[in-house]
C-alpha cells in the first residue's frame, strides 16, 4: 500500500484504505473500491488530496496506525455533538454529558497510545477541508500522546491528551460560518478566532477539570519566543503540557488539508517543528519530536538527489530519517541508512517554508 496524491492516482488501482465516515455514517469510499474518473472527481469534489492505494508499487507495504478505527469512530462521534449542540446550549458552560463524552473519548485515545510500541507512525490526512475540525482533534491528541511519552510522566499523559482533544473547544462558541469558512480569514476574522483558548475555558468549570488539561486549551497557541497568543507569554511561563501540544497542533495542521491550505507531506511537517525549535517551539519539545515522527513514514513518496523517485517500504523504529525505499522506475530496494550521499525530500505540492510563529490552526 502507498499514499498517492489524488490527481496522480492511475487508473483502476484500488483504494487500499477506508476513507474516514463521518460520525453515524458509511466511509466515502471503501477499501477495495476501483478509482476511475467518476471516484476521482467525486473525491476532487469532496478536497480529498491523498488516498492509499493498493498496487504492484506499493505490494506488501505494511501501513502501521497507532489509533483503531473504533476510537476514532468514538472520537468523532464526541467531537461532532459537542459541535452539533453547541447551538442549543443554554449559556456558556458546557454541559456535563458532552463534556464526560469528550473525555471519556480523550482517555480511550490515551489507552491505546499507552500499548503501542515505538514506531515510525504516519499520519496522513484522507479527509476534505470541511471535516479538518474533527480530524484535527484526534489526530493531534495521538501525536502529541507520542512525543508527550518521552517527556512527561505516565500520569500526566491523561491531562495531556484531555487538554489535546478539547483544545479547540472554544471554537463551539464562535459562528459556525467562521469555524468552517472556505478560505483565509479576514482580519477582524482572524482576531475572534485568535480568541478560541479563551472562550474554551468559560465552557468550564473550575472543577470539570485540573490545571494540566486547562492550560492546553488556554495555552496551546501560545509560542516559545512570546510571538503567539491569547497572551503572549514565553518559555517557561508556558505550561510544559501546553508545550508540548502547541508543536503538536502546528504539525498536523500543516499536514491537514484546510480550507485555505493544502496538506504539506509528513516531513514538512517534522521540518516545520524542527526550524521553530528555539523559537516557536521548546527546544526539548521539538528533539523529542523528532525523535519520534519519522519525517518518512511506509508508504510516501520521495524524490532522492539524484532525481529518482521511490516509496518508502519500512523504517526502522531507531532511525527515523534513514528508511528502506522501492524506486517507482526499476523496482530496486535501497537502503538510506547504508547510503547516507543520498538525501531525500518529499514530493511536495507547495514550495514556500510553513510559518508557524502565531499561526492559527
Amino acid at each position: 500500500m502507498r499514499l498517492v496524491s489524488t490527481c496522480a492516482v492511475p487508473d483502476g488501482s484500488r483504494l487500499g484504505r477506508d476513507l474516514p465516515a463521518p460520525p453515524g455514517g458509511a466511509p466515502l469510499l471503501r477499501a477495495g473500491a476501483v478509482i476511475a474518473d467518476s471516484e476521482r472527481e467525486f473525491l476532487f469534489h469532496k478536497g480529498v488530496s491523498q488516498v492509499y492505494v493498493e498496487d504492484e508499487i506499493g505490494a506488501g507495504i505494511e501501513i502501521p496506525e497507532p489509533l483503531s478505527e473504533g476510537t476514532r469512530r468514538q472520537a468523532r462521534a464526541a467531537v461532532s455533538r459537542a459541535f452539533r449542540d453547541a447551538t442549543r446550549m443554554p449559556g456558556t458552560l458546557l454541559p456535563h454529558d458532552c463534556l464526560d463524552e469528550l473525555t471519556a473519548a480523550a482517555r480511550t485515545i490515551v489507552d491505546e497510545i499507552g500499548a503501542v510500541g515505538d514506531r515510525a507512525f504516519a499520519f496522513p490526512d484522507l479527509a476534505g477541508p470541511e471535516d479538518y475540525n474533527l480530524e484535527h482533534s484526534i489526530d493531534a491528541t495521538v501525536v502529541g500522546l507520542l512525543v508527550g511519552r518521552r517527556l512527561i510522566d505516565s500520569d500526566e499523559l491523561v491531562e495531556l491528551g484531555t487538554g489535546l482533544f478539547i483544545q479547540d473547544i472554544g471554537k463551539l462558541a464562535l459562528p459556525p460560518h467562521l469555524v468552517h469558512k472556505p478560505g483565509p480569514l479576514a482580519p477582524a476574522e482572524r482576531e475572534l478566532m485568535m480568541q478560541h483558548p479563551l472562550l474554551g475555558l468559560e465552557f468550564l468549570r473550575d472543577d470539570d477539570l485540573g490545571f494540566g488539561p486547562r492550560s492546553v486549551v488556554r495555552s496551546h497557541h501560545e509560542r516559545w519566543d512570546g510571538s503567539g497568543y491569547p497572551n503572549g507569554i514565553s518559555r517557561e511561563q508556558i505550561s510544559p503540557l501546553a508545550r508540548i501540544a502547541a508543536a503538536a497542533d502546528v504539525f498536523d495542521a500543516v499536514t491537514s488539508e484546510r480550507w485555505y491550505a493544502t496538506a504539506e507531506p509528513q516531513a514538512v511537517g517534522v521540518e516545520t517543528i524542527r526550524a521553530g525549535a528555539g523559537t516557536a517551539f521548546d527546544p526539548e519539545v521539538a528533539d523529542a519530536f523528532c525523535d519520534v515522527i519519522a519525517p518518512h513514514p511506509a508508504g510516501s513518496e520521495i524524490e532522492l538527489a539524484d532525481g529518482r523517485r521511490g516509496v518508502v517500504v519500512s523504517v526502522p523504529d531507531d532511525a527515523v530519517r534513514a528508511p528502506l525505499v522501492r524506486m517507482l522506475d526499476s523496482g530496486e530496494e535501497i537502503d538510506l541508512a547504508r547510503e547516507p550521499a543520498l538525501p531525500v525530500q518529499p514530493i511536495r505540492s507547495s514550495a514556500a517554508p510553513t510559518t508557524v510563529s502565531a499561526s492559527i490552526s
